[in-house]
C-alpha cells in the first residue's frame, strides 16, 4: 500500500511515480528538515534570513513541479522530454548550496565529505577548489575527524563555492543529454512524419491507377506476379512491406540495448534511440524491396514466393543497425559522461590524480608509521568513492570525431 500522507511541508519521501521523481522528493524532504533545524536555531543575521527564503523558495518551486500532472498536453510534453526534471534538479541544487551556506561552522564538517566528492566527480583535476578541499581531507584524515568536526569560516566558505560549482557542472552535463534527447526526437518525428507521408501516396496511388507505384513490390519470377498480399499488386504490399521493416528494426533496436547503461535520472535516451529506428527500418525495407526490384543488388533478381519478399524486407528492416549505430553510441558516450556517486567518468585515465599523492609529497611527509599510513588511506577511499567500476577505454563520438572529456 503506497503512503499518501504529506507533512506540515508538503513533503512525502515515497512520492511520485519515477524513480528519479521519488529519489527527488526524497531528498527535498531532507533539505526541508535541514533548512527547519536552522530556522528553528534562529539566524545570525538578517543576511542569513534572506538567505533562508530563497532556500524554501527553491524547494518549494522543485516541489510544486514534481506534483504537476500529466495533463494539459503541456505538462506531458515537459515531463517525457526532461524540461520539468531539469528544472526540479536545479533548484534543489541552489537550495543544496543555500543551506550549506547557512550551516554554522561547528556543524558544517558533516556536509564535508559530500561536497570533495561532487567536487571529484565534476570540477577539473587543477581546479584550485578542488586541490584546496583535497589538502583539507589529507589534514582532516591526519587528525582522525572524519566526516566530523567544525570547519574555519574561510574552509567554509570554499566547500560552499566548490559545491556551487560542481552543481553548475553536474547541470551542464544533463542540459547535454536534454539536448541531444532533442535532436534525437526532431529526427524521429521527421522520419515518422515521412513514413506516414510515403503511406499516404502509396494509398492514393493504389486508389487512383491499376498497379501504379505498388507494383514496384510484386515481381514474376515465371510470367505470373507474385506480390507480398497475393497475385496483384494492392495498397497493403506497401503496407505489409513497412510493418516487416519495422518488426526487423525493433528486433535489433531491443537486441542493441543491452550495451546501454540504466539510469534511474528522466533522461529516456534508451526509449528514443529504440523509437528512431523503427521509421528507418520502415523506409529501408521498402527501399531495399525496390531495389532488388530493380536488379541493382547483384544475386538478387525475382523473388518466387511472398515469403521470400517479406523476409528480404525484414532483413532490410535490421539492417538500420548499421544506420543507427553512429547515434547508439553517441547516446552510450553522453550517458557516460553523466557522473553519479555511483559510477565515474567513461575517460582514459588522468594524468594525475588530485586525491593520490605524488612520490615527492609523500617523501616530504613527516611520520610514515601506522597512523600516517591508515590517514592517507582514508584520503584515497574518499577519492574512491566518486569513482566507478567503469571502463576506462576512450570512445568515439558521432561521425567518428575522438572523445573529449568534458
Amino acid at each position: 500500500m503506497a503512503f499518501t500522507g504529506r507533512d506540515k511541508d508538503g513533503d512525502v519521501a515515497g512520492g511520485g511515480s519515477a524513480l528519479w521523481s521519488a529519489q527527488l522528493g526524497a531528498h527535498i524532504a531532507k533539505l526541508q528538515s535541514d533548512l527547519n533545524r536552522i530556522k528553528a536555531r534562529g539566524y545570525r543575521n538578517a543576511a542569513d534570513e534572506e538567505v533562508a527564503h530563497k532556500a524554501e523558495q527553491h524547494l518549494k518551486a522543485a516541489r510544486d513541479i514534481l506534483e504537476q500532472k500529466l495533463w494539459p498536453p503541456s505538462a506531458l510534453r515537459s515531463r517525457l522530454f526532461g524540461g520539468l526534471p531539469y528544472a526540479a534538479l536545479s533548484n534543489v541544487h541552489e537550495a543544496e548550496v543555500e543551506i550549506l551556506q547557512l550551516t554554522p561552522e561547528e556543524e558544517a564538517g558533516r556536509y564535508f565529505e559530500k561536497v570533495l566528492v561532487q567536487a571529484r566527480l565534476h570540477l577539473k583535476p587543477d581546479d584550485p577548489r578542488l586541490v584546496r578541499l583535497v589538502e583539507e581531507a589529507r589534514r582532516r584524515a591526519a587528525d582522525r575527524t572524519g566526516g566530523t568536526g567544525s570547519l574555519t569560516p574561510h574552509m567554509k566558505q570554499l566547500a560552499v563555492d566548490a559545491l556551487h560549482a560542481a552543481y553548475e557542472a553536474e547541470d551542464s552535463e544533463k542540459a547535454r543529454v536534454r539536448d541531444f534527447v532533442k535532436m534525437v526526437r526532431r529526427y524521429t518525428v521527421i522520419l515518422i512524419s515521412l513514413t506516414a507521408l510515403l503511406l499516404f501516396l502509396f494509398g492514393l496511388d493504389a486508389a487512383g491507377s491499376d498497379g501504379g507505384l505498388t507494383g514496384l513490390f510484386c515481381f514474376t519470377p515465371y510470367g505470373q506476379d507474385v506480390c507480398p498480399t497475393g497475385d496483384s499488386a494492392s495498397f497493403f504490399d506497401v503496407l505489409l512491406i513497412c510493418l516487416f521493416g519495422l518488426l526487423g528494426a525493433a528486433l535489433t533496436g531491443v537486441a542493441s540495448l543491452r550495451d546501454m547503461r540504466s539510469t534511474a535520472q528522466p533522461y529516456h535516451i534508451s526509449w528514443w534511440l529504440l523509437l528512431l529506428k523503427l521509421p528507418v527500418g520502415a523506409i529501408a525495407a521498402v527501399v531495399g524491396i525496390i531495389l532488388i526490384r530493380a536488379d541493382v543488388i547483384p544475386g538478387l533478381t525475382d523473388l518466387d514466393s511472398a515469403a521470400q519478399i517479406l523476409f528480404w524486407a525484414l532483413v532490410f528492416g535490421a539492417l538500420q543497425e548499421s544506420i543507427t549505430r553512429a547515434v547508439d553510441e553517441q547516446g552510450r558516450y553522453i550517458i557516460s559522461n553523466v557522473r553519479s556517486p555511483e559510477r565515474g567518468l567513461t575517460d582514459p585515465p588522468r594524468s594525475r590524480d588530485p586525491l593520490t599523492l605524488r612520490p615527492e609529497d609523500q617523501a616530504a611527509r613527516p611520520g610514515q608509521g601506522p597512523a600516517a599510513g591508515a590517514a592517507e588511506t582514508q584520503v584515497k577511499a574518499l577519492g574512491e568513492s566518486g569513482r566507478a567500476s567503469a571502463s576506462r577505454r576512450p570512445r568515439r563520438r558521432l561521425f567518428g570525431s575522438p572523445a573529449r572529456r568534458v
